[in-house]
């Protein structure tokens, strides 16, 4: 933050850092793990029957991947933000 005029820069932190890593956690964990899971198959399931060139293979490969890193992370997560309530 910056007052009027001034060349100073004021900043904020959050004092209970572990309450904003669970809140972060949570939100990363709704928002982007579980969609994520929920919309993938059928995009992998409709790209596996259109890939003809190896760019195309390629690309669908890093989907698979990061698909697969999704299924990963929604077993450490939670996990995750059971041990942050816990220290809170």
């Amino acid at each position: 933050m910056k007052k009027p005029g001034s060349r100073k820069v004021y900043l904020f932190m959050e004092k209970d850092i572990m309450s904003k890593s669970l809140e972060l956690m949570q939100k990363k964990y709704e928002n982007v793990i579980l969609k994520s899971k929920i919309v993938l198959p059928s995009i992998i399931k409709e790209c596996k029957k259109n890939v003809k060139t190896q760019k195309q293979k390629q690309e669908l490969k890093i989907v698979c991947d990061y698909y697969n890193q999704i299924i990963h992370a929604e077993s450490i997560i939670p996990k995750m933000i059971e041990i942050l309530r816990e220290k809170r």
